[in-house]
């Protein structure tokens, strides 16, 4: 009986012991749990944040050149030598300073630009490399134009046509090369890249760029068939009249005063407040030795445009 008595209460004890296992385990796993629950959730608001070529990739195709710019800079303080980073940093920044309306900003935006595409020159994968080089030739290209200087033009000229030894397909790769060239007073490989430009967006602003470096490269023959297209059948007057001013001022040069005159008069048909068409009149008269006319042509000029710079030379 007594031996009975006492195994009970061994197996109640046993019991006892085991259940408090139990609960301290489940305790535990509790406080573990809770722990790991609050370190993970304190990871994940310190490193949501945390810069990574995935969020440029989302943020360069919402279009959101700010927040690439934001983020390649942050990977590239701590990763100098990502050229990828460099790369994303400089396409948003190219596209940042074309939208840009303050000329200084737009300055600055593509100074920076070029300054992370040529950083990513050096170090990007090989696959990327095309596409930097015909971002930087584009960079180079509008820093021309903010700076009213043609020092990169060359430049330029090299990326562009970099890139498109490398494979870059590009439909605006021939009009920006035109353009260089013409900045560069190379009017024979502008005439060729304007004209293959030509083939893919045919438009009279292209066909009047080409007939500017016609005249460039004493081909004014040439340059009147493109000129007379656009004044007889360019949409834009603007241009009619700016294709008018050059045909007159190809016919001065020939001595075919009737033609020229003929054309200034159509200008004024359009715009009678047009000063390089009196200024224009002026020099026919000049040139047939009718100097009072001239000079009243060229007052005319002047009451316009105040400072219309022939007709001031010419006034004295």
């Amino acid at each position: 009986m007594k031996n009975r008595a006492l195994f009970q209460t061994s197996v109640v004890k046993r019991k006892n012991f085991s259940l408090r296992r139990l609960i301290i385990s489940i305790l535990i796993i509790a406080a573990t749990l809770f722990v790991l629950f609050f370190a993970i959730r304190f990871l994940l608001t310190k490193y949501s944040d945390y810069p990574t070529l995935s969020k440029v990739y989302e943020a360069w195709d919402d279009q959101n050149y700010i927040l690439v710019a934001d983020i390649t800079e942050r990977i590239i303080s701590a990763t100098p030598s990502d050229g990828t980073a460099w790369a994303y940093r400089g396409y948003a920044l190219f596209y940042l300073s074309l939208a840009e309306s303050d000329t200084s900003s737009a300055r600055s935006y593509l100074e920076s630009s070029i300054i992370a595409l040529r950083m990513s020159l050096r170090s990007a994968p090989p696959s990327l490399l095309p596409q930097v080089q015909y971002v930087l030739g584009k960079a180079y290209f509008h820093r021309n134009f903010l700076s009213a200087y043609h020092y990169y033009s060359d430049l330029a000229v090299y990326y562009l046509t970099e890139a498109e030894k490398n494979g870059i397909k590009a439909d605006d790769i021939p009009e920006y090369l035109g353009l260089c060239y013409a900045q560069l007073s190379m009017p024979e490989e502008s005439i060729a890249a304007f004209s293959e430009a030509l083939f893919i967006h045919d438009t009279d602003e292209l066909r009047f760029a080409i007939a500017e470096q016609y005249i460039k490269n004493d081909q004014s023959d040439t340059a009147k068939q493109y000129l007379f297209r656009i004044k007889t059948g360019a949409a834009d007057e603007t241009l009619q009249i700016k294709a008018a001013i050059l045909l007159a001022e190809i016919y001065v040069s020939e001595e075919s005063y009737t033609d020229a005159y003929n054309e200034y008069q159509f200008i004024l048909g359009k715009n009678p407040n047009n000063a390089d068409a009196y200024y224009g009149i002026g020099i026919i008269y000049e040139k047939q030795g009718e100097m009072a006319k001239a000079r009243a042509e060229w007052r005319k000029a002047l009451k316009i445009q105040g400072n219309h710079k022939g007709a001031l030379e010419k006034l004295g």
